[in-house]
């Protein structure tokens, strides 16, 4: 993945792509929006271009979620941490995603807020979160903000489309995600907009006579 795939996140991935190419790569950052999948996304796609164009299966980018039904806890964050000193096994940077980052337990944030702060030389930290409110003061001081505003329904339909959608389902779950990539996905994922689409022509009787249509033909 290079810097030019970052233009699919608008405005702050053009920020991104201009960040990577300077060389200027701040310690931590947050990405932050309403929609955790396109969040995601972003920080991947922004890791992607740190670690030299892949970050799925490198060894030096580490993903780290709830080990709790609810939060990140103390442990899992100290294991990270501990590995955020270790020297990097592949090219001269490693990335940390922390997702979502308000799911950290709050004595963790506090034990570790230094290394958030200045980690280690070659270490970048990308959190992030649908509620950076959640976040405390002391973190959201020390990242740098990435926000991302809720997708266009043009933007949306060629994303599904990539997932293998066809242009017209695509274009229809996109206005049904109302700005949500996750939204739009999910209702892709549970064929609702189908089993929609099968009750309104239900409704008005268009299975009927597209069924009479059909014995008529083969009369």
């Amino acid at each position: 993945m290079t810097s030019s795939d970052l233009g699919a996140f608008g405005e702050a991935g053009d920020t991104l792509a201009r960040i990577a190419a300077s060389g200027r790569i701040s310690p931590s950052y947050l990405f932050e929006g309403a929609d955790g999948e396109v969040l995601r996304e972003a920080a991947t796609a922004f890791a992607s271009v740190l670690l030299g164009g892949q970050a799925e299966g490198h060894p030096d980018y580490h993903v780290l979620e709830k080990d709790k039904p609810t939060v990140i806890s103390v442990a899992a964050l100290a294991e990270e941490l501990e590995r955020a000193h270790q020297t990097p096994l592949q090219g001269a940077r490693q990335v940390f995603v922390i997702d979502p980052a308000e799911a950290m337990e709050p004595e963790g944030v506090a034990r570790y807020l230094k290394a958030l702060e200045e980690p280690p030389e070659g270490t970048t930290y990308l959190l992030v979160s649908t509620s950076p409110e959640r976040l405390p003061a002391t973190v959201l001081s020390r990242v740098r903000r990435v926000r991302l505003p809720p997708m266009g329904d043009a933007a949306i339909q060629r994303r599904l489309e990539s997932d293998g959608l066809d242009p017209e389902r695509a274009a229809r779950l996109a206005r049904w995600g109302s700005g949500s990539l996750a939204r739009a996905r999910r209702v892709a994922t549970y064929e609702l907009d189908v089993v929609v689409e099968r009750l309104l022509e239900a409704a008005h009787g268009k299975t009927g006579a597209a069924l009479a249509a059909e014995a008529a033909q083969s009369a």
